[in-house]
């Protein structure tokens, strides 16, 4: 409204200006006309018309300029030049006005619009000097951009500190962690993860150049971050409360998040219709537990005081663990012979009866990794022994692992197929190792777990027997340890047996029988090789997932007559373990 005004104040003066000047310009046209032959007339023409010229430039002329006597000579055009020049003076001053009224005005616009009275340093910053009309009335009918640029500079401003803040808290972070890296000791065994850890790796030339030191360098600080428990931890926590709903009245479900490829977890197909063999292995007979109506996004359930993995079978990771067995028992010198034992997980037996069949079932999923074996392969059928024991305590209800009451029935399955005996389970003395949680309260983190802990049952050796563990195939620097232990002072009870995962175990007794064994395994053989003690005079135990070494030779140097092959379901569809598995076989790369 007030640049309307302005506007049209300004519009009537130039109005008003413009009629003096064609009134000033009339009465020199008077004055120009020839006078008349008479000697009286010209003096009251001439005398009138200026006296009213005078009279009205007064006002807008300055005093010392007076209009000289117009006689048809050359100072006409000093006269208008005049004029103009007093016309000029009179639209600048003008203009100051206007351009004091809409300062005024844009003031007022910017305070009712961002509450405060900016001051006009400001306001020429926001929109410089305004030197023509149009910018000055754009800037009064829209405040909200200069009050938007102004927001602008102070958000910018804002987000600089920002962004300097959190560089320095950065820096200071990586600095604390590097120096607590640098001065914490490292840990040899994960308690939480179950594992035993990666260790620093040697800086070697050849290691450096061709790219070994650098992964190991990166596996082994991954696994030794400070803090790592106490983020793996929170982590589990945090999962635990996003993903924790009820069922019923009393159940508690709790899904984890899904797992990678390599923590066996993943989509499958049908199994359909195959040729099996192996159709004598038993029908699962276990008590099925009420189909929880939930929607299952992970690969974790809690039900009640029990937890379980979810497996799926994956049919092309089925055929290449098939495949790298068979290569591996195809490697063997002649004469050996091979046996393979895929076990069976808890969810088989505990879990809902969604999770027992289909492309779930373990069952199925089992004969159809041994109908892909070859027929120098010995398939064991560890699933009907424990399909009969399912109701005693055979797998843990907080670990992933099955318990060593569990692992001694698919021995006594080994056997059979092995034409030995196994001693009767109540022959063994027994000692508990209580207070066990295990993996799979670190995945869920449900209190149900940790206020229902395990115990670790453990049969003491029949037979007189030592343990050296090696951490190379040349086995040259051994560290004796226990078969199975009488206490564990860390955790993760589970490590009672053979001293967890080690690279290479050699177990000698005094069964003079002269026979040998090689098992190849995960963590879920450790509970099964201290029963060999009772049939072998030597037993050879290999992770491949920590040690180089070429397989063929490794049994022809020492004489080994049998290997074994012993993995969990989930262990068919661990990538990682599968490429070291089929390493074993691969000389170029062991050397």
């Amino acid at each position: 409204m007030a640049s309307k005004r302005a506007k049209k104040k300004k519009q009537k003066l130039l109005e008003e200006k413009e009629q003096q000047i064609q009134q000033a310009e009339q009465t020199r046209d008077e004055e120009n006309i020839p006078a008349p032959q008479s000697d009286a007339e010209p003096e009251s023409i001439t005398e009138e018309p200026v006296q009213e010229v005078s009279a009205e430039a007064q006002e807008e002329i300055p005093q010392e300029a007076e209009l000289p006597e117009s006689n048809g000579s050359e100072e006409e055009p000093e006269e208008t030049q005049e004029a103009e020049d007093d016309e000029q003076s009179i639209i600048d001053q003008k203009e100051k006005e206007d351009f004091a009224v809409m300062m005024q005005s844009f003031r007022a616009a910017v305070e009712q619009v961002n509450e405060k009275d900016p001051d006009e340093e400001t306001l020429i910053r926001l929109f410089g000097e305004c030197d023509t009309d149009s910018h000055k009335e754009k800037v009064i009918e829209n405040p909200y951009e200069i009050v938007e640029k102004e927001e602008l500079h102070i958000s910018q401003l804002v987000l600089k500190i920002l962004y300097a803040a959190s560089a320095v808290l950065f820096s200071c972070a990586l600095l604390v962690f590097g120096v607590i890296s640098f001065l914490d000791e490292d840990k040899l065994i994960s308690e939480t993860e179950n594992r035993t850890l990666a260790a620093r790796p040697q800086l070697t030339l050849s290691a450096l150049f061709s790219g070994k030191y650098t992964v190991e360098y990166e596996n082994y600080y991954s696994d030794n971050f400070p803090a790592r428990d106490f983020f793996i931890s929170v982590n589990g926590k945090l999962k635990n409360l996003l993903t924790r709903f009820s069922v019923g009245e009393s159940t508690d479900v709790i899904i984890s998040v899904d797992k990678s490829d390599d923590d066996f977890a993943g989509e499958g197909v049908d199994l359909g219709v195959k040729p099996q063999e192996n159709e004598g292995m038993k029908e699962n007979t276990a008590e099925v537990t009420p189909d929880d109506e939930a929607s299952i996004k992970g690969s974790i359930i809690v039900s009640g005081n029990r937890a379980m993995e979810i497996y799926t079978y994956k049919e092309k990771d089925a055929k290449r663990y098939a495949s790298i067995v068979n290569k591996t028992a195809a490697a063997m010198p002649e004469g050996v012979k091979f046996y393979s034992l895929v076990a069976p997980t808890a969810v088989e037996f505990y879990g809902t009866k969604t999770y027992r069949e289909g492309l779930h079932s373990q069952r199925e999923a089992i004969k159809n990794i041994y109908s892909m074996l070859d027929k120098n392969v010995i398939s064991v059928d560890a699933y009907s022994s424990l399909v009969d024991k399912s109701e005693e305590y055979i797998y843990f209800r907080t670990d992933h692992h099955w318990t060593a009451r569990g692992a001694y029935y698919a021995y006594d399955a080994f056997c059979k197929k092995a034409g030995q005996t196994a001693p009767a389970i109540d022959s063994f003395t027994t000692h508990r190792i209580e207070d066990f949680v295990g993996s799979l309260h670190r995945s869920s983190q449900a209190d149900v777990l940790k206020k229902n802990p395990d115990y670790v049952e453990c049969f003491e050796l029949m037979v007189d027997a030592t343990n050296t563990v090696y951490s190379t195939a040349e086995m040259t620097d051994g560290i004796s340890t226990y078969i199975v232990a009488k206490k564990v002072n860390a955790d993760n009870k589970y490590l009672a047996f053979i001293s967890g995962d080690q690279p290479i175990e050699k177990i000698t007794t005094n069964v003079a029988n002269g026979k040998k064994i090689v098992v190849l395994k995960e963590s879920f053989g450790n509970a099964f090789v201290p029963f060999l003690c009772n049939n072998y005079e030597e037993i050879y135990v290999v992770d491949p997932r920590k040690v180089d070494l070429y397989l063929p030779d490794f049994v022809a140097d020492n004489g080994i007559q049998e290997v074994l092959a012993i993995n969990y379901c989930f262990g068919i569809s661990n990538s990682k373990y599968c490429n070291e598995l089929e390493k074993l076989t691969v000389k170029e790369v062991k050397e």
